[in-house]
């Protein structure tokens, strides 16, 4: 789409609605993002400024079009003329929040469901689908090319970006709740319920590559 694009995501009876910061900022709050973008240097030079203000009161209605079929996205248009789409995934389940990078958004089907997606963000076109083995993805997190998630029956996976190929699962124990997180290479998981695997307890440590190489000790 050549002109400026919003996305939402309609999944089950909840549906999201993304404005354009600029749109909701204040006159004056607008001029002062300006400022601190001719001159960054400055910023170093003294405190640091007040956080900027949203004047909601500037907020528009936009109404999103019905979807009919699951996993077609319908376009839609804004009043300030940007380009949006809408997506329905199957089984109208609560959902986790999405992860996006490299131009996709990254959504599990929801708890219950044994499906996680990659969506183009500029169409809303499905770009792989996986089945995984336990439901209830949980929200992914995105670094060097991997994706990363829990399921909610007990296995943490990493899948290639690009392709949707498990690189590595690793089953660790019921209830996996939580969203993972990355740091410099390494993916940390959390459960509650500890299994210990050559000593360490929760939470665990994997370094993140083409195959799981270590898992470091917990507390």
């Amino acid at each position: 789409m050549s002109s400026p694009s919003v996305w939402t995501l309609s999944l089950c009876t909840s549906i999201s609605l993304l404005l354009g910061v600029s749109a909701l900022l204040t006159p004056d709050s607008r001029q002062e993002v300006k400022t601190a973008t001719k001159a960054p240097s400055k910023a170093a030079d003294g405190p640091a400024k007040a956080a900027q203000r949203i004047d909601l009161s500037t907020a528009m209605n936009v109404n999103l079009p019905a979807t009919s079929r699951d996993l077609e996205a319908v376009s839609f248009g804004t009043p300030d003329g940007k380009n949006g789409w809408v997506l329905r995934l199957p089984g109208g389940r609560p959902i986790a929040t999405p992860a996006y990078a490299d131009g996709m958004l990254f959504v599990g089907g929801g708890y219950g469901s044994h499906e996680f997606y990659a969506v183009d963000s500029e169409t809303g076109k499905i770009i792989w689908k996986i089945d995984t083995g336990d439901d209830g993805p949980t929200a992914a997190v995105v670094a060097d090319g991997m994706v990363a998630f829990n399921t909610e029956s007990c296995t943490l996976v990493v899948v290639d970006e690009r392709r949707g190929r498990v690189i590595w699962q690793e089953w660790l124990g019921d209830p996996l709740m939580s969203q993972p997180a990355i740091d410099r290479g390494v993916l940390f998981s959390l459960w509650r319920t500890p299994r210990p695997l050559g000593g360490a307890r929760s939470p665990w440590s994997f370094i993140l590559g083409p195959r799981r190489r270590a898992a470091a000790t917990g507390c």
